[in-house]
Protein backbone atom coordinates (compact mmCIF):
# COMPACT_ATOMS: atom_id res chain seq x y z
CA UNK A 1 0.00 0.00 0.00
CA UNK A 2 1.22 3.49 -0.73
CA UNK A 3 2.23 5.72 1.74
CA UNK A 4 -0.08 8.96 2.38
CA UNK A 5 0.89 12.06 0.82
CA UNK A 6 3.97 13.69 2.65
CA UNK A 7 2.32 16.40 4.98
CA UNK A 8 -1.04 14.36 4.64
CA UNK A 9 -2.88 14.80 8.08
CA UNK A 10 -2.02 11.26 10.18
CA UNK A 11 -4.74 9.06 10.77
CA UNK A 12 -6.48 6.02 8.95
CA UNK A 13 -8.54 8.22 6.50
CA UNK A 14 -5.62 8.98 4.42
CA UNK A 15 -4.53 4.99 3.87
CA UNK A 16 -7.76 3.05 3.01
CA UNK A 17 -7.35 -0.59 3.10
CA UNK A 18 -7.72 -2.11 -0.20
CA UNK A 19 -11.36 -1.87 -1.25
CA UNK A 20 -11.97 0.77 1.37
CA UNK A 21 -12.53 4.72 0.89
CA UNK A 22 -12.81 6.93 3.45
CA UNK A 23 -16.07 8.22 4.95
CA UNK A 24 -16.68 10.73 1.66
CA UNK A 25 -20.31 12.20 1.41
CA UNK A 26 -22.75 10.48 -0.83
CA UNK A 27 -20.39 9.06 -3.47
CA UNK A 28 -18.03 12.05 -4.11
CA UNK A 29 -14.91 10.63 -5.73
CA UNK A 30 -11.83 9.53 -3.35
CA UNK A 31 -10.43 13.26 -3.22
CA UNK A 32 -6.23 11.47 -1.55
CA UNK A 33 -6.14 10.01 -4.90
CA UNK A 34 -4.74 11.00 -7.95
CA UNK A 35 -6.52 12.73 -10.45
CA UNK A 36 -7.62 9.86 -12.88
CA UNK A 37 -5.68 9.33 -16.54
CA UNK A 38 -8.64 9.91 -19.12
CA UNK A 39 -8.33 7.01 -21.86
CA UNK A 40 -6.89 4.20 -18.57
CA UNK A 41 -10.73 2.91 -18.43
CA UNK A 42 -13.35 2.00 -20.38
CA UNK A 43 -16.53 4.81 -20.02
CA UNK A 44 -19.96 4.41 -18.77
CA UNK A 45 -22.18 3.69 -21.74
CA UNK A 46 -24.01 7.19 -22.10
CA UNK A 47 -27.93 7.48 -21.04
CA UNK A 48 -30.16 10.04 -22.66
CA UNK A 49 -29.55 13.29 -22.10
CA UNK A 50 -30.95 14.55 -18.76
CA UNK A 51 -30.74 10.38 -17.53
CA UNK A 52 -29.89 8.72 -14.44
CA UNK A 53 -30.81 6.38 -11.91
CA UNK A 54 -32.82 7.41 -9.01
CA UNK A 55 -32.11 9.48 -5.88
CA UNK A 56 -31.08 7.75 -2.83
CA UNK A 57 -31.23 9.17 0.54
CA UNK A 58 -28.21 10.23 2.53
CA UNK A 59 -27.67 7.73 5.41
CA UNK A 60 -26.21 9.00 9.02
CA UNK A 61 -23.55 6.56 8.13
CA UNK A 62 -22.14 7.92 5.94
CA UNK A 63 -22.76 11.73 7.54
CA UNK A 64 -21.27 10.47 10.58
CA UNK A 65 -17.83 8.99 8.75
CA UNK A 66 -17.80 12.59 7.31
CA UNK A 67 -17.69 14.41 10.71
CA UNK A 68 -15.41 12.17 11.82
CA UNK A 69 -12.80 12.96 8.84
CA UNK A 70 -13.30 16.83 9.79
CA UNK A 71 -13.07 16.17 13.48
CA UNK A 72 -9.90 14.38 13.17
CA UNK A 73 -8.48 17.04 10.98
CA UNK A 74 -9.10 19.38 14.14
CA UNK A 75 -10.23 22.30 11.42
CA UNK A 76 -7.37 22.37 9.17
CA UNK A 77 -7.82 22.59 5.58
CA UNK A 78 -5.25 20.26 4.24
CA UNK A 79 -5.02 20.16 -0.12
CA UNK A 80 -2.65 18.56 -2.24
CA UNK A 81 -2.24 20.24 -6.01
CA UNK A 82 -0.07 20.46 -8.88
CA UNK A 83 1.04 18.84 -11.76
CA UNK A 84 0.97 15.11 -12.12
CA UNK A 85 4.04 14.06 -12.57
CA UNK A 86 5.70 15.18 -9.07
CA UNK A 87 2.20 13.70 -7.25
CA UNK A 88 1.37 16.82 -5.86
CA UNK A 89 2.71 18.93 -3.33
CA UNK A 90 1.10 19.23 0.78
CA UNK A 91 -1.11 22.16 1.50
CA UNK A 92 -1.41 22.92 5.15
CA UNK A 93 -4.34 25.44 6.55
CA UNK A 94 -5.04 28.49 4.43
CA UNK A 95 -4.70 31.00 7.24
CA UNK A 96 -1.74 30.19 9.33
CA UNK A 97 -0.33 34.00 10.02
CA UNK A 98 2.92 31.92 11.45
CA UNK A 99 3.97 30.92 8.29
CA UNK A 100 5.25 34.63 7.57
CA UNK A 101 5.95 35.31 11.86
CA UNK A 102 2.83 35.59 13.95
CA UNK A 103 1.15 38.56 13.15
CA UNK A 104 3.61 39.84 11.03
CA UNK A 105 3.06 40.99 7.26
CA UNK A 106 5.10 39.68 4.33
CA UNK A 107 5.48 42.26 1.68
CA UNK A 108 5.18 40.80 -1.95
CA UNK A 109 8.24 42.51 -2.46
CA UNK A 110 10.36 39.51 -0.63
CA UNK A 111 9.92 41.14 2.74
CA UNK A 112 12.78 43.99 1.90
CA UNK A 113 9.96 46.78 1.95
CA UNK A 114 8.45 48.63 -0.72
CA UNK A 115 12.02 48.61 -3.09
CA UNK A 116 12.26 44.55 -3.45
CA UNK A 117 13.71 44.19 -6.74
CA UNK A 118 14.01 47.58 -7.69
CA UNK A 119 16.17 48.64 -4.55
CA UNK A 120 19.23 49.65 -4.93
CA UNK A 121 19.84 49.58 -9.15
CA UNK A 122 18.51 46.31 -8.97
CA UNK A 123 17.09 44.93 -12.16
CA UNK A 124 14.88 41.72 -13.31
CA UNK A 125 18.27 40.10 -14.65
CA UNK A 126 20.31 40.68 -11.28
CA UNK A 127 20.22 37.08 -10.63
CA UNK A 128 21.11 36.00 -14.04
CA UNK A 129 17.85 36.32 -15.82
CA UNK A 130 19.27 38.36 -18.45
CA UNK A 131 18.88 35.85 -22.26
CA UNK A 132 20.15 37.89 -24.86
CA UNK A 133 16.95 38.51 -26.84
CA UNK A 134 18.04 37.45 -29.73
CA UNK A 135 16.27 36.83 -32.84
CA UNK A 136 13.00 34.69 -31.98
CA UNK A 137 14.19 34.52 -28.53
CA UNK A 138 12.80 36.41 -25.79
CA UNK A 139 13.87 38.26 -22.41
CA UNK A 140 13.28 38.26 -18.60
CA UNK A 141 10.97 41.98 -18.97
CA UNK A 142 10.43 41.59 -14.89
CA UNK A 143 10.00 39.50 -12.02
CA UNK A 144 8.77 39.46 -8.24
CA UNK A 145 10.14 37.04 -5.79
CA UNK A 146 7.60 35.07 -3.51
CA UNK A 147 7.08 36.43 0.24
CA UNK A 148 9.00 35.30 3.16
CA UNK A 149 7.32 32.20 4.71
CA UNK A 150 7.97 29.20 6.83
CA UNK A 151 8.94 26.24 4.70
CA UNK A 152 4.91 24.84 5.27
CA UNK A 153 4.24 27.04 2.20
CA UNK A 154 1.05 29.18 1.32
CA UNK A 155 -1.03 28.90 -1.03
CA UNK A 156 -1.46 32.10 -3.29
CA UNK A 157 -4.14 31.23 -5.68
CA UNK A 158 -5.61 33.90 -8.26
CA UNK A 159 -3.47 35.57 -10.93
CA UNK A 160 -5.81 37.86 -13.47
CA UNK A 161 -4.50 40.27 -16.54
CA UNK A 162 -6.61 43.62 -16.64
CA UNK A 163 -6.04 47.17 -18.15
CA UNK A 164 -2.36 46.61 -19.29
CA UNK A 165 -1.53 45.33 -15.61
CA UNK A 166 -0.63 41.64 -14.44
CA UNK A 167 -2.59 41.34 -10.97
CA UNK A 168 -1.50 38.73 -8.37
CA UNK A 169 -3.14 37.64 -5.18
CA UNK A 170 -0.76 36.64 -1.98
CA UNK A 171 -0.99 36.43 1.28
CA UNK A 172 -3.69 39.01 2.57
CA UNK A 173 -3.34 41.44 -0.81
CA UNK A 174 -4.38 41.58 -4.15
CA UNK A 175 -1.65 43.84 -6.06
CA UNK A 176 -1.59 45.23 -9.90
CA UNK A 177 1.65 45.86 -11.59
CA UNK A 178 2.13 47.24 -14.75
CA UNK A 179 2.59 44.12 -17.78
CA UNK A 180 5.30 46.12 -19.55
CA UNK A 181 7.74 46.96 -16.39
CA UNK A 182 6.55 45.43 -13.55
CA UNK A 183 6.03 48.56 -11.42
CA UNK A 184 3.39 48.25 -8.75
CA UNK A 185 -0.18 50.01 -9.68
CA UNK A 186 -2.11 49.45 -7.15
CA UNK A 187 -2.79 47.12 -4.13
CA UNK A 188 -6.03 45.89 -2.32
CA UNK A 189 -5.53 44.78 1.70
CA UNK A 190 -7.88 42.43 2.98
CA UNK A 191 -8.53 41.13 6.17
CA UNK A 192 -7.37 37.79 5.93
CA UNK A 193 -4.98 35.55 3.72
CA UNK A 194 -6.67 35.01 0.67
CA UNK A 195 -7.65 31.25 0.00
CA UNK A 196 -9.01 30.50 -2.96
CA UNK A 197 -9.86 32.85 -6.04
CA UNK A 198 -12.10 32.48 -9.63
CA UNK A 199 -9.85 31.66 -12.23
CA UNK A 200 -11.47 34.34 -14.83
CA UNK A 201 -12.25 38.20 -14.30
CA UNK A 202 -15.90 39.10 -15.73
CA UNK A 203 -15.60 40.99 -19.11
CA UNK A 204 -15.68 44.58 -16.83
CA UNK A 205 -12.71 43.56 -15.27
CA UNK A 206 -14.41 41.97 -11.59
CA UNK A 207 -12.22 39.02 -9.79
CA UNK A 208 -13.49 37.24 -6.50
CA UNK A 209 -11.70 35.94 -3.94
CA UNK A 210 -12.22 34.25 -0.75
CA UNK A 211 -10.14 34.63 2.16
CA UNK A 212 -10.10 33.54 6.00
CA UNK A 213 -12.39 35.52 8.77
CA UNK A 214 -12.52 34.97 12.66
CA UNK A 215 -11.06 31.58 12.11
CA UNK A 216 -7.88 31.35 11.01
CA UNK A 217 -8.47 28.03 9.29
CA UNK A 218 -11.86 28.85 7.88
CA UNK A 219 -11.95 30.12 4.39
CA UNK A 220 -15.54 31.74 5.56
CA UNK A 221 -14.96 35.68 3.59
CA UNK A 222 -15.73 36.59 -0.07
CA UNK A 223 -15.14 40.04 -1.84
CA UNK A 224 -15.17 41.41 -5.45
CA UNK A 225 -12.18 43.39 -6.38
CA UNK A 226 -12.48 45.73 -9.83
CA UNK A 227 -9.31 45.03 -11.31
CA UNK A 228 -9.19 48.50 -13.93
CA UNK A 229 -9.55 50.79 -10.42
CA UNK A 230 -8.20 48.67 -7.74
CA UNK A 231 -11.08 48.91 -5.27
CA UNK A 232 -12.64 46.50 -3.11
CA UNK A 233 -16.04 46.54 -4.65
CA UNK A 234 -17.96 44.34 -1.53
CA UNK A 235 -16.77 42.20 1.38
CA UNK A 236 -18.68 39.34 2.44
CA UNK A 237 -19.08 36.76 5.06
CA UNK A 238 -20.59 33.20 3.77
CA UNK A 239 -23.95 32.43 4.58
CA UNK A 240 -23.94 29.63 7.42
CA UNK A 241 -24.16 25.77 6.25
CA UNK A 242 -21.94 22.65 5.28
CA UNK A 243 -20.24 20.20 7.31
CA UNK A 244 -17.70 21.27 10.12
CA UNK A 245 -16.68 24.62 8.65
CA UNK A 246 -15.72 26.37 5.91
CA UNK A 247 -13.51 23.57 4.86
CA UNK A 248 -12.09 23.55 0.78
CA UNK A 249 -13.61 26.66 0.01
CA UNK A 250 -13.45 27.61 -3.81
CA UNK A 251 -15.27 30.75 -5.83
CA UNK A 252 -15.87 31.09 -9.20
CA UNK A 253 -17.73 33.86 -10.96
CA UNK A 254 -20.13 33.63 -14.20
CA UNK A 255 -22.70 36.14 -16.05
CA UNK A 256 -23.99 38.01 -12.91
CA UNK A 257 -23.33 35.77 -10.21
CA UNK A 258 -20.40 35.04 -8.06
CA UNK A 259 -20.68 31.05 -6.84
CA UNK A 260 -18.83 29.85 -3.47
CA UNK A 261 -18.71 26.19 -2.51
CA UNK A 262 -17.26 24.62 0.57
CA UNK A 263 -17.44 21.28 2.13
CA UNK A 264 -21.19 20.48 2.08
CA UNK A 265 -22.41 24.03 1.46
CA UNK A 266 -22.54 26.35 -1.29
CA UNK A 267 -24.05 30.12 -1.99
CA UNK A 268 -24.73 31.91 -5.18
CA UNK A 269 -23.80 35.94 -4.28
CA UNK A 270 -25.08 38.94 -6.65
CA UNK A 271 -22.17 39.94 -8.57
CA UNK A 272 -23.81 43.92 -8.00
CA UNK A 273 -23.19 43.92 -4.31
CA UNK A 274 -22.60 40.48 -2.67
CA UNK A 275 -26.22 39.43 -1.61
CA UNK A 276 -26.97 36.12 -1.25
CA UNK A 277 -29.36 34.79 -3.84
CA UNK A 278 -32.10 31.90 -3.42
CA UNK A 279 -30.16 28.68 -3.62
CA UNK A 280 -33.05 26.96 -5.16
CA UNK A 281 -34.87 23.88 -4.73
CA UNK A 282 -32.73 21.16 -2.29
CA UNK A 283 -31.32 18.43 -4.61
CA UNK A 284 -32.64 15.00 -2.84
CA UNK A 285 -29.31 12.96 -2.31
CA UNK A 286 -26.82 15.33 -3.43
CA UNK A 287 -24.77 17.88 -1.98
CA UNK A 288 -22.84 21.09 -3.76
CA UNK A 289 -19.57 19.69 -5.30
CA UNK A 290 -18.34 23.29 -6.74
CA UNK A 291 -18.42 25.53 -9.44
CA UNK A 292 -16.82 26.79 -13.22
CA UNK A 293 -17.65 30.71 -14.36
CA UNK A 294 -16.48 32.11 -17.08
CA UNK A 295 -19.04 33.51 -19.93
CA UNK A 296 -21.79 31.03 -18.29
CA UNK A 297 -21.64 29.78 -14.27
CA UNK A 298 -22.00 26.32 -13.89
CA UNK A 299 -23.19 24.46 -10.71
CA UNK A 300 -22.25 20.83 -9.71
CA UNK A 301 -23.75 18.33 -7.28
CA UNK A 302 -22.03 15.06 -6.23
CA UNK A 303 -24.84 12.50 -5.18
CA UNK A 304 -25.37 9.06 -4.41
CA UNK A 305 -27.12 7.77 -8.01
CA UNK A 306 -25.61 10.19 -10.74
CA UNK A 307 -23.98 13.62 -10.34
CA UNK A 308 -25.71 16.68 -11.66
CA UNK A 309 -24.59 19.68 -13.30
CA UNK A 310 -26.66 22.61 -13.58
CA UNK A 311 -25.56 26.02 -15.59
CA UNK A 312 -27.21 29.65 -13.49
CA UNK A 313 -28.51 32.29 -15.11
CA UNK A 314 -29.13 35.49 -14.15
CA UNK A 315 -30.52 35.82 -11.25
CA UNK A 316 -29.25 32.48 -9.74
CA UNK A 317 -31.95 31.11 -11.82
CA UNK A 318 -31.43 27.50 -12.78
CA UNK A 319 -31.25 27.00 -16.63
CA UNK A 320 -30.62 23.48 -17.05
CA UNK A 321 -29.88 19.95 -15.40
CA UNK A 322 -27.53 17.37 -16.91
CA UNK A 323 -27.57 14.09 -14.69
CA UNK A 324 -24.58 12.07 -14.69
CA UNK A 325 -25.10 7.90 -15.24
CA UNK A 326 -25.25 6.26 -11.90
CA UNK A 327 -22.28 6.39 -10.02
CA UNK A 328 -20.56 8.85 -11.54
CA UNK A 329 -19.92 12.06 -10.46
CA UNK A 330 -18.27 15.46 -12.17
CA UNK A 331 -14.75 14.68 -11.20
CA UNK A 332 -13.53 18.20 -13.32
CA UNK A 333 -15.13 21.24 -15.35
CA UNK A 334 -12.95 21.94 -18.24
CA UNK A 335 -14.98 24.42 -20.03
CA UNK A 336 -17.79 26.18 -18.67
CA UNK A 337 -18.11 27.90 -22.62
CA UNK A 338 -18.36 25.71 -24.50
CA UNK A 339 -19.62 22.75 -21.19
CA UNK A 340 -16.91 20.29 -21.50
CA UNK A 341 -16.60 17.90 -18.36
CA UNK A 342 -14.88 14.47 -17.27
CA UNK A 343 -16.16 11.84 -14.70
CA UNK A 344 -15.40 9.40 -12.67
CA UNK A 345 -16.45 7.02 -9.89
CA UNK A 346 -15.98 6.43 -6.12
CA UNK A 347 -12.75 4.86 -7.24
CA UNK A 348 -11.61 7.89 -8.81
CA UNK A 349 -11.77 5.97 -12.18
CA UNK A 350 -12.34 7.60 -15.16
CA UNK A 351 -15.86 7.82 -16.77
CA UNK A 352 -14.74 9.66 -19.89
CA UNK A 353 -14.98 13.14 -21.40
CA UNK A 354 -18.20 14.59 -22.45
CA UNK A 355 -19.13 17.67 -23.95
CA UNK A 356 -22.99 19.12 -22.88
CA UNK A 357 -24.94 21.09 -25.09
CA UNK A 358 -28.00 23.22 -25.28
CA UNK A 359 -30.90 22.39 -22.49
CA UNK A 360 -28.18 20.17 -20.52
CA UNK A 361 -28.30 17.35 -23.71
CA UNK A 362 -25.31 15.33 -24.22
CA UNK A 363 -23.48 17.20 -27.49
CA UNK A 364 -20.79 14.19 -27.98
CA UNK A 365 -18.51 11.34 -26.02
CA UNK A 366 -14.98 12.47 -26.27
CA UNK A 367 -13.80 9.30 -28.37
CA UNK A 368 -10.35 8.85 -26.73
CA UNK A 369 -9.87 5.45 -28.19
CA UNK A 370 -6.43 3.58 -26.71
CA UNK A 371 -4.59 6.60 -25.79
CA UNK A 372 -4.14 7.28 -22.59
CA UNK A 373 -4.44 11.36 -22.15
CA UNK A 374 -3.01 13.69 -18.85
CA UNK A 375 -4.74 17.31 -18.43
CA UNK A 376 -2.49 19.22 -15.38
CA UNK A 377 -5.43 18.73 -12.89
CA UNK A 378 -3.32 17.24 -9.96
CA UNK A 379 -4.84 16.17 -6.58
CA UNK A 380 -7.72 17.91 -4.56
CA UNK A 381 -7.88 16.96 -0.81
CA UNK A 382 -11.02 18.47 0.71
CA UNK A 383 -11.25 20.59 -2.02
CA UNK A 384 -14.32 21.96 -3.65
CA UNK A 385 -12.10 23.21 -7.12
CA UNK A 386 -13.04 21.68 -10.09
CA UNK A 387 -12.20 24.04 -13.06
CA UNK A 388 -8.27 23.80 -11.58
CA UNK A 389 -7.05 21.85 -14.47
CA UNK A 390 -4.80 23.11 -16.99
CA UNK A 391 -3.12 21.74 -20.38
CA UNK A 392 -6.62 21.81 -21.87
CA UNK A 393 -8.58 23.91 -24.30
CA UNK A 394 -12.03 25.05 -25.78
CA UNK A 395 -13.06 26.55 -28.76
CA UNK A 396 -16.55 26.75 -30.33
CA UNK A 397 -15.84 23.36 -31.92
CA UNK A 398 -12.44 21.82 -30.72
CA UNK A 399 -11.47 20.85 -27.53
CA UNK A 400 -7.59 19.92 -26.90
CA UNK A 401 -6.27 17.07 -24.47
CA UNK A 402 -2.15 16.41 -24.24
CA UNK A 403 -1.14 12.55 -24.69
CA UNK A 404 0.42 11.40 -21.56
CA UNK A 405 4.40 11.78 -21.78
CA UNK A 406 6.40 9.12 -23.64
CA UNK A 407 9.75 7.89 -23.03
CA UNK A 408 12.26 8.46 -25.71
CA UNK A 409 13.15 5.51 -27.92
CA UNK A 410 16.94 4.74 -28.66
CA UNK A 411 19.49 6.93 -27.70
CA UNK A 412 20.42 8.13 -24.10
CA UNK A 413 16.75 7.35 -23.42
CA UNK A 414 15.99 10.15 -20.81
CA UNK A 415 14.01 12.33 -23.43
CA UNK A 416 10.22 12.68 -23.42
CA UNK A 417 7.43 13.12 -25.58
CA UNK A 418 4.12 13.90 -25.97
CA UNK A 419 1.29 15.10 -28.26
CA UNK A 420 -1.88 17.78 -28.58
CA UNK A 421 -4.88 16.39 -29.92
CA UNK A 422 -8.07 17.99 -31.14
CA UNK A 423 -11.32 16.69 -30.67
CA UNK A 424 -14.36 17.62 -32.49
CA UNK A 425 -17.05 18.52 -30.15
CA UNK A 426 -20.11 17.36 -32.52
CA UNK A 427 -18.56 14.29 -33.44
CA UNK A 428 -16.54 13.42 -30.11
CA UNK A 429 -14.20 12.37 -32.85
CA UNK A 430 -10.15 13.18 -33.32
CA UNK A 431 -9.99 15.66 -35.73
CA UNK A 432 -6.14 16.29 -35.87
CA UNK A 433 -2.56 15.53 -33.59
CA UNK A 434 0.67 17.33 -33.14
CA UNK A 435 3.83 15.87 -34.22
CA UNK A 436 5.54 14.24 -31.46
CA UNK A 437 9.31 14.74 -31.17
CA UNK A 438 12.28 13.64 -28.69
CA UNK A 439 12.27 15.97 -25.81
CA UNK A 440 9.25 17.86 -26.69
CA UNK A 441 6.14 17.78 -23.74
CA UNK A 442 3.55 20.16 -24.70
CA UNK A 443 0.41 21.78 -22.60
CA UNK A 444 -2.32 23.71 -24.65
CA UNK A 445 -2.45 27.05 -23.15
CA UNK A 446 -5.26 28.56 -25.11
CA UNK A 447 -7.22 28.86 -28.73
CA UNK A 448 -6.23 31.62 -31.37
CA UNK A 449 -9.03 31.10 -33.98
CA UNK A 450 -8.28 27.91 -35.61
CA UNK A 451 -4.76 27.70 -34.14
CA UNK A 452 -3.78 26.43 -30.85
CA UNK A 453 -1.07 28.22 -28.38
CA UNK A 454 0.59 26.08 -26.50
CA UNK A 455 3.20 25.58 -24.17
CA UNK A 456 6.76 23.61 -24.69
CA UNK A 457 7.84 22.84 -21.39
CA UNK A 458 11.70 23.28 -20.37
CA UNK A 459 14.11 20.29 -19.71
CA UNK A 460 17.47 19.60 -17.63
CA UNK A 461 19.42 21.25 -20.48
CA UNK A 462 16.48 23.45 -22.04
CA UNK A 463 14.48 26.24 -21.93
CA UNK A 464 10.77 26.37 -22.67
CA UNK A 465 8.92 27.87 -25.82
CA UNK A 466 5.74 29.08 -26.58
CA UNK A 467 4.14 27.22 -30.17
CA UNK A 468 1.61 27.63 -32.02
CA UNK A 469 -0.35 24.81 -33.74
CA UNK A 470 -2.29 25.45 -36.87
CA UNK A 471 -5.65 23.93 -38.00
CA UNK A 472 -4.41 20.81 -39.07
CA UNK A 473 -2.56 19.96 -36.37
CA UNK A 474 1.37 18.76 -37.64
CA UNK A 475 4.49 19.94 -36.75
CA UNK A 476 4.44 23.05 -33.90
CA UNK A 477 5.79 26.77 -34.86
CA UNK A 478 8.00 28.70 -32.20
CA UNK A 479 6.31 31.67 -31.56
CA UNK A 480 8.77 32.98 -28.84
CA UNK A 481 12.15 30.74 -27.42
CA UNK A 482 12.39 31.70 -23.78
CA UNK A 483 16.01 32.63 -22.49
CA UNK A 484 18.38 29.98 -21.65
CA UNK A 485 18.97 31.91 -18.61
CA UNK A 486 15.42 31.23 -17.69
CA UNK A 487 15.59 27.54 -17.54
CA UNK A 488 16.05 26.96 -14.14
CA UNK A 489 13.69 29.82 -12.91
CA UNK A 490 10.84 28.18 -15.04
CA UNK A 491 11.54 24.52 -13.90
CA UNK A 492 11.66 25.98 -10.18
CA UNK A 493 7.90 26.63 -10.26
CA UNK A 494 5.81 24.49 -8.41
CA UNK A 495 2.28 24.12 -10.98
CA UNK A 496 2.07 27.49 -11.93
CA UNK A 497 -0.78 29.09 -13.65
CA UNK A 498 0.56 29.87 -16.96
CA UNK A 499 -0.54 32.70 -19.56
CA UNK A 500 0.55 33.65 -22.95
CA UNK A 501 -1.03 37.17 -24.15
CA UNK A 502 0.27 40.12 -26.10
CA UNK A 503 3.61 38.67 -26.80
CA UNK A 504 4.44 38.18 -22.95
CA UNK A 505 4.54 34.82 -21.16
CA UNK A 506 3.69 34.74 -17.34
CA UNK A 507 3.99 32.01 -15.15
CA UNK A 508 2.32 32.69 -11.61
CA UNK A 509 2.90 30.92 -8.58
CA UNK A 510 -0.50 29.37 -7.02
CA UNK A 511 2.14 28.15 -3.98
CA UNK A 512 5.09 29.00 -2.31
CA UNK A 513 7.32 27.79 0.13
CA UNK A 514 9.92 28.73 2.48
CA UNK A 515 13.54 28.32 0.26
CA UNK A 516 16.49 26.47 1.73
CA UNK A 517 18.60 26.19 -1.68
CA UNK A 518 19.69 30.06 -1.16
CA UNK A 519 17.71 30.56 -4.65
CA UNK A 520 14.55 32.66 -3.75
CA UNK A 521 11.07 30.89 -5.19
CA UNK A 522 9.20 33.56 -7.68
CA UNK A 523 5.71 34.86 -7.36
CA UNK A 524 5.71 36.10 -10.71
CA UNK A 525 8.30 35.73 -13.58
CA UNK A 526 7.62 37.58 -17.08
CA UNK A 527 8.81 36.85 -20.60
CA UNK A 528 8.59 38.49 -23.86
CA UNK A 529 9.92 40.02 -26.63
CA UNK A 530 9.50 43.45 -25.23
Amino acid sequence: MSPPPHGAPAGPWNAPQPGQQPGLPYGQPNPYAQQPAYGAYPPPTMPPPGGGGPDKKRTAVIIGSVLAVLLALGGTVYAVSGDDDDGGKPSAGAGEKDRAGEGDSAELDGGGGSGGDEEAGARPGDDGLTGSGGKGEGKVLWQKPAPDVAKSGVDTPGFWLADGAAVKAALESVTAYDAKDGKEKWSVELDGTICAASVNATDDGKAAVAYEGAKKDECSHVALIDLGKGEKVWDTALPKGGLGGYIGTTVAIGGDTVGASWFGGSALLKIGDGKELPRGERVTGCTPNGFAGGKALLRSFSCTAGGKLQKIGAGGRTEWTYTAPEGFNISNIFSADPVVVSLSDKDNKSGGILAIGAGGKVRSQIDLGKETYRPACGMRIMSQKLDGCQGVAASDDLFYLPTEDKKKSGGDGFGRYNEIHAFDLDTGKRKWKSAAGDDLTMMPLRTDGEKLIAYQKPTYDKSGRIVSIGAKGGKPTTLMKNPEAARDAENGFYAPFLVYEDDRFYLASDRVTGSSSGSPEKLLLVIGKG
